[in-house]
């Protein structure tokens, strides 16, 4: 039986699912379920976290998420934007 975790990324979009994988390869990134969330997130070793987008609405949402993780990693730190 899958992990929950394995079944959140298998409902994901084919290309946030790549990204998401190549992410977690990284050992500073884990995998948060989203059970009492709205979205599953990913907890880098510095304490940010960032929501994954379970759909591709946005034509820029790829993008944008791998915009936020690369700068949490080259930065240690990232503020989401409101």
């Amino acid at each position: 039986m899958p992990l929950s975790s394995e079944v959140q990324v298998n409902e994901m979009n084919k290309d946030f699912k790549k990204v998401i994988k190549a992410v977690l390869a990284n050992s500073d990134w884990v995998f948060i379920s989203k059970s009492g969330s709205k979205h599953p997130a990913l907890l880098h070793s510095t304490g940010v976290k960032l929501p994954i987008p379970l759909s591709s609405g946005d034509r820029r949402a790829l993008m944008n998420f791998q915009s936020s993780v690369r700068k949490v990693e080259q930065n240690g730190n990232y503020r989401l934007q409101n």
